[in-house]
């Protein structure tokens, strides 16, 4: 009923808010992604419905806002779907500056990583200095993300992209070659466990 003008119905679920219509924009969100196999206008629906990213898993209905985690497990994690999912915790974080959205934090490590292997070094630790400062918030048996596990490989990460960029605020030089390889091999160690995937 509500799919074939989805869009206009979503607008007008979204602009005239009632109880239960959580449940409603969910729904729509679910034939969405079942029926017309359009995962971000699914993820529009569940994020009007208050749905936030969750750990990774074959049933959850958010991971990354726009990706496609139920069909395409082991590549569903891309720049721009971390970027996407980023924008939201932004506006997340607007309403609530104390917010962390703690299934999104090894996502951000995995990102610095790939980040650094471009020879964004700079940018790349200052996503890692950002986890670190969410982890820290986090209680240590938080049920969406591992935060030892993650706070370990935060600092890692941290430790050499300091280490190669010449300590504090330093570029990049010649070292390059020599860490790309060491990130990869770290995130396959590390990151991709956080992610569900080992």
């Amino acid at each position: 009923l509500l799919l074939p003008r989805w869009r206009e119905n979503l607008a007008i679920l979204a602009a005239n808010r009632a109880p239960g219509d959580q449940a409603v924009l969910a729904a729509l969100g679910d034939a969405l992604w079942s029926e017309r196999g359009s995962v971000a206008a699914a993820h529009a629906a569940y994020v009007l419905a208050g749905a936030a990213p969750q750990p990774f898993h074959p049933s959850a209905r958010v991971c990354l806002v726009g990706a496609d985690h139920r069909r395409r497990p082991r590549t569903y994690a891309t720049p721009e779907a971390i970027q996407r999912t980023e924008l939201l915790e932004h506006a997340l974080s607007m309403a609530n500056p104390q917010f962390v959205l703690a299934p999104f934090q090894p996502y951000k490590l995995h990102y610095a990583g790939l980040l650094s292997d471009c020879g964004r070094v700079k940018e790349a630790l200052g996503y890692v200095e950002a986890v670190v400062r969410a982890l820290k918030s986090l209680d240590r048996g938080c049920a969406e993300c591992n935060v030892v596990r993650l706070t370990s490989v935060a600092a890692e990460l941290e430790h050499r992209l300091r280490g190669h960029s010449g300590g504090k605020g330093g570029m990049l030089a010649t070292a390059a070659s020599s860490i790309f390889g060491g990130f990869s091999k770290m995130f396959d160690k590390g990151v991709h466990s956080l992610f569900g995937d080992e």
